[in-house]
């Protein structure tokens, strides 16, 4: 999986910042297997169809692909947030407070990635849109809790894979040749 990981950075302006931090081994499997179901599901629902429109529901409902997520392991829990943008700011709230010791990692989608792969639906939050909750948030509120590291793992493609436009609303994955 290719990704930027963008760090939080809570102080006076809040802002995201592209982080060159290595990931943890638990993190990286974790991302490692998130992909391979994502490919699984693709392939096993485009089988003898045109293309699909979207993953959704496989995604949501793949457990294996689920069980890698709000797990505390080694002070570290990957969450993902491929909800709708308008529920972010709920979502990230919740998770600050549910978590308050562990380093979070939320697993966000690039927009090119989304919209190319389909893979959910368009209401999805970008890097963006994060970025302006997040400081909008805190234009209002100050952070208590700085003993932890918030970052944002943002998918910009499945490595080795890519995906056609079969019309304007189907998408098919293949295998890049090497």
């Amino acid at each position: 999986m290719e990704f930027n990981l963008y760090k939080c950075d809570f102080s006076d302006d809040f802002k995201l910042l592209e982080s060159d931090k290595l990931l943890s081994n638990n993190i990286i499997s974790s991302l490692d297997k998130i992909q391979t179901e994502i490919i699984f599901e693709f392939e096993k629902k485009q089988k003898g169809k045109y293309g699909i429109s979207s993953l959704g529901n496989e995604i949501r409902f793949n457990k294996a692909i689920q069980s890698q997520f709000c797990n505390s392991n080694h002070n570290e829990v990957l969450l993902k947030m491929t909800e709708h943008h308008r529920s972010f700011s709920y979502f990230f709230c919740e998770q600050l407070a549910k978590f308050q010791n562990e380093n979070l990692y939320f697993l966000i989608l690039s927009k090119d990635f989304g919209e190319k792969s389909r893979i959910v639906d368009k209401s999805f939050p970008s890097i963006k849109h994060i970025n302006y909750q997040i400081s909008n948030l805190l234009t209002n509120f100050q952070v208590k809790n700085l003993k932890r590291d918030v970052y944002f793992i943002e998918i910009l493609s499945l490595e080795g894979y890519g995906f056609v436009e079969q019309s304007k609303n189907l998408r098919k994955i293949f295998k890049i040749n090497s």
